[in-house]
């Protein structure tokens, strides 16, 4: 235990959001079983974790052959009496999220209060302001299938740049919902796996964007072998963004395949690859539409030891390049780190 707390005292120094499992087996939280993940996709899922966790991720491309890492996000969640609540520090661009589920139900809120903050430097100096609240509800219910899983969810961001004597700023409503139906004994054990939001962006108060995401899919969360896990999903979907001048931009996800395998080689070492392969069909306004086809992969490795998980996923460069006294690859070996103790 000591030798734990030691572990993530060090791990802080250098971590930052991100969560290299999720992002290696599919990147959809919505997927997972068997990862605190979820509780973002599916707050009602809190109850079922307890833990603390740190991620950590390394810069690419910083030049000079040497990996940077930079401070982010960790925190956790605790169950007392019956009562599940957490929080968590500089997670998905939140500076706080706090996590509460009494059993029945759960609810997360984050808020995240950034004033004049330099993303520039010298005469180019640039500050930014950002100020954003949201919260989402999620709990389980008895129908339409065996059990169901639903989320609801509300965003506000308010984000300014400031310059010289000129500003720009935006700001943003968004309403979000999903449900998650499960089949216990079907091969494909999640169906449907539905979600769809709303947005409205005000651009300087004068240019007004509303935006609706929608997709459906199927998807399947099991071993398939007693040491291999399957997490893939197939979704259908659209996005249209209609400004109130231009041109309305309508994209139609044919087809998107997610897909990812976990192999326990021993009792400590797991390996991880995932792949994702997306068919868009685009059109803005009169224009042309495009058909494209988009693939990409991702490799990570897992430790277990005890109560510890330490988990990472592979920088592309090195998967691409190889070790930097070969190919002069800048980005290291491992993209990203977590460790997480589960109580």
């Amino acid at each position: 235990m000591r030798t734990g707390i030691i572990v993530l005292i060090v791990l802080t120094a250098f971590s930052f959001a991100s969560d290299p499992r999720v992002t290696v087996l599919t990147g959809d939280a919505r997927l997972l079983l068997n990862d605190f993940n979820e509780m973002w996709a599916f707050p009602g899922t809190i109850n079922k974790y307890q833990f603390c966790s740190i991620s950590s991720v390394s810069d690419e491309d910083m030049g000079g052959g040497n990996e940077k890492w930079r401070l982010g996000w960790f925190g956790g969640v605790i169950n007392s009496r019956g009562i599940s609540w957490g929080a968590v520090y500089n997670h998905d661009e939140h500076i706080l999220e706090v996590l509460y589920n009494p059993g029945s139900f759960g609810i997360i809120v984050g808020m995240n209060y950034t004033e004049n903050e330099s993303v520039g430097f010298g005469p180019m100096d640039i500050f930014k302001d950002h100020h954003s609240f949201s919260a989402s509800f999620g709990t389980g219910l008895a129908f339409p299938f065996e059990y169901s899983d639903i989320s609801l969810g509300a965003e506000y961001n308010s984000l300014k740049y400031t310059a010289a004597e000129t500003s720009s700023k935006t700001t943003e409503f968004q309403f979000d919902a999903s449900l998650r139906g499960h089949m216990d004994h079907a091969f494909f054990n999640m169906f449907p796996v539905i979600s769809a939001d709303f947005s409205r962006l005000d651009i300087q108060d004068s240019t007004i964007i509303t935006t609706i995401n929608a997709d459906l899919g199927i998807a399947t969360n099991r071993m398939i072998a007693p040491e291999t896990r399957l997490i893939a999903g197939a979704f259908i979907g659209v996005n249209n963004s209609s400004p109130e001048e231009g041109d309305k931009i309508l994209t139609l996800n044919l087809l998107h395949i997610k897909a990812g395998i976990e192999q326990r080689i021993n009792s400590w070492f797991l390996i991880r690859a995932g792949a994702n392969s997306i068919t868009n069909r685009f059109k803005e306004g009169e224009k042309e539409t495009v058909v494209s086809t988009k693939i990409t992969s991702r490799f990570g490795i897992g430790f277990e030891i005890s109560n510890f998980s330490l988990d990472a996923s592979i920088s592309e460069g090195f998967l691409h390049n190889g070790p930097y006294m070969i190919s002069g690859n800048l980005e290291g070996f491992l993209g990203n780190l977590s460790c997480t103790y589960y109580f």
